[in-house]
């Protein structure tokens, strides 16, 4: 019995140790870590240089497929959801890990439970919260530089134009119903 109590206490030593070198080698490589692909150029408005390093690292697949000029017109871009279902969560949701400098999200309602098998990262936790809230709330986890704002509003006729206003008109959708299809031909 004392050979498996030294052998337990050996391996959360080793188990301690093993954290705290990880913890040790992550941060010097946070304070050191220099971009070994193509210059990035820094997202939105990062203005701690390991901030900005880190951003770089993340979006350097992004800034590589699109190339610089083409990764700047994507961190500069403003992207209007209209919806936040099961394609509209998504559609935000890869449109910031893609590097997207702003993005508008519309969407009057809350998440339920018979939504989360198809919302991009709502889970129970969220139900009967907002489905902007929990967007933002995710998004910013994950792409902290993201401008996103919140409209958790209807989208309706009278207040397309403002909704839309300075975004992107451009349409992915499914259909939720005919008037919501109604509405969006009706200003794009």
């Amino acid at each position: 019995m004392r050979q498996l109590g030294a052998a337990f206490g050996v391996g959360v030593a080793a188990a301690i140790a093993a954290q705290y070198m990880y913890q040790v080698v992550l941060k010097h490589r946070r304070h050191t870590f220099h971009c070994t692909s193509m210059s990035v150029p820094t997202v939105l408005s990062a203005t701690d240089a390991a901030a900005q390093e880190l951003l770089a690292e993340q979006m350097s697949r992004v800034a590589s497929f699109f190339g610089s000029e083409g990764f700047d017109n994507v961190k500069n871009a403003f992207v209007v959801v209209v919806g936040l279902g099961g394609v509209g969560s998504h559609a935000a949701h890869m449109l910031a890990r893609s590097g997207i400098g702003k993005l508008r999200l519309v969407d009057f309602d809350n998440v339920t439970l018979s939504s989360l098998n198809r919302h991009a990262v709502a889970t129970r936790a969220d139900v009967g919260l907002s489905k902007v809230t929990v967007m933002k709330r995710h998004l910013l986890q994950i792409v902290p530089d993201c401008d996103v704002e919140e409209m958790a509003v209807m989208f309706e006729a009278e207040s397309a134009e403002e909704l839309l206003e300075g975004g992107r008109v451009k349409t992915l959708q499914r259909v939720a119903s005919v008037n919501d299809v109604k509405r969006l031909i009706g200003v794009c």
